[in-house]
C-alpha cells in the first residue's frame, strides 16, 4: 500500500472447465457478428483519392453498397489481413470476457489457458503487420522490375518473412543487451515491445500525416454545411455533427504529439516523481 493505492495480481486458474470456453463462445460470436455486420457497413461508399493540386483531388469510389464492402473483404489481396484481422480481434474479445465474467463472479478467476491463447492471437497478428508494414518500406513494389508477376510474389513473399525473422532477433538482442545492463524487466519489456512494433506505427503515422490536411479540409467544409471534394453534395446535419467532431479531433493531433514527445523523456527521466505510488 502506496499513495493510497492497493495493486494486487489478478487470479489465475489452472484447470480448464467449462467456465473457461464460455468466453471464446462470446468472442468468437461477437466477433462474427462485428465482422460481418459492423465492419462492412463501416467501409461502405469507401473512397480514393489523388491530389491533382492546391485543394484538389480525384476522387474514386470503390465501394458504394455494403455487398460491394464485403466483395471487397473477399478479394484474394485482402485475404490474409483479415485473417489476420479477426485473430486479433478474437483475441481482445476474450480477454475481455475474461475480464467480465471474473468481475462479475461468474468464474474464480482468469484462465491461464485462455489467456495464453488470447496473447497468441493478438501478437501474431500485431508481428505479421509490423513485418508488413517494414517490408512495404524496404521492398521493392511488386512490377517495378522485369521479373514476372508469378516471381515477384514469391520473392516479395521470401523477402517479408526474412525482414520479419530479423527484426525479431534484433528486438531479441536488444533484450539481451539491456538484461545484461542490469535494467529492470518492465522497462526491457517497453523498449522492446516499442522497438517490435515501431515499423507499423511508423507506417501508420505516414499514411495518417499524408491524409490529414485533405482530411482537414474536408471535415471543415462538410462542419460548415458546404460540400467537400470527398462529399460533393450539401451534408445534412447528422453529416455535419460528424464532421465537426473529427475536425475537432484532427486539430488536437499535433498537441497530442508534441505531449507525447515531451511526457515519454520526462517520465523516463524521474518516473518515481510521476508514479510516487508505484
Amino acid at each position: 500500500m502506496k499513495g493510497g493505492f492497493y495493486i494486487s495480481a489478478p487470479p489465475i486458474v489452472n484447470e480448464f472447465g467449462f467456465a473457461a470456453i464460455i468466453p471464446f463462445l462470446f468472442a468468437a460470436a461477437t466477433a462474427y457478428l462485428f465482422w460481418n455486420s459492423v465492419v462492412p457497413r463501416q467501409l461502405r461508399g469507401l473512397q480514393v483519392a489523388f491530389q491533382t493540386g492546391e485543394k484538389r483531388y480525384e476522387v474514386h469510389n470503390v465501394t458504394r453498397s455494403v455487398e460491394d464492402a464485403r466483395n471487397l473483404l473477399q478479394t484474394k489481396g485482402m485475404r490474409f489481413g483479415v485473417t489476420s484481422y479477426l485473430f486479433a480481434l478474437t483475441g481482445v474479445l476474450i480477454l475481455v470476457f475474461e475480464f467480465l465474467m471474473t468481475k462479475y463472479n461468474f468464474s474464480q478467476g482468469y484462465h491461464a489457458a485462455s489467456i495464453v491463447i488470447a496473447l497468441l492471437f493478438i501478437a501474431v497478428p500485431a508481428v505479421i503487420s509490423s513485418g508488413s508494414s517494414l517490408g512495404a518500406q524496404v521492398v521493392k513494389p511488386v512490377g517495378a522490375g522485369k521479373a514476372t508477376l508469378q516471381n515477384s510474389d514469391i520473392w516479395q513473399n521470401y523477402s517479408y518473412v526474412v525482414l520479419t525473422l530479423s527484426w525479431m532477433i534484433l528486438v531479441s538482442i536488444i533484450a539481451i543487451v539491456l538484461t545484461t545492463l542490469d535494467i529492470p524487466s518492465f522497462r526491457v519489456f517497453s523498449i522492446c515491445a516499442f522497438v517490435a512494433f515501431s515499423p507499423a506505427v511508423l507506417a501508420y503515422g505516414r499514411v495518417l500525416g499524408s491524409a490529414w490536411q485533405a482530411l482537414k479540409q474536408s471535415s471543415v467544409k462538410i462542419a460548415g454545411g458546404e460540400a467537400s471534394p470527398f462529399h460533393n453534395h450539401k451534408p445534412s446535419p447528422k453529416q455535419q455533427a460528424i464532421a465537426q467532431i473529427v475536425n475537432i479531433n484532427l486539430s488536437v493531433m499535433p498537441f497530442i504529439a508534441l505531449n507525447t514527445i515531451v511526457s515519454i523523456p520526462s517520465i523516463s527521466d524521474r518516473p518515481k516523481h510521476v508514479y510516487p505510488f508505484g
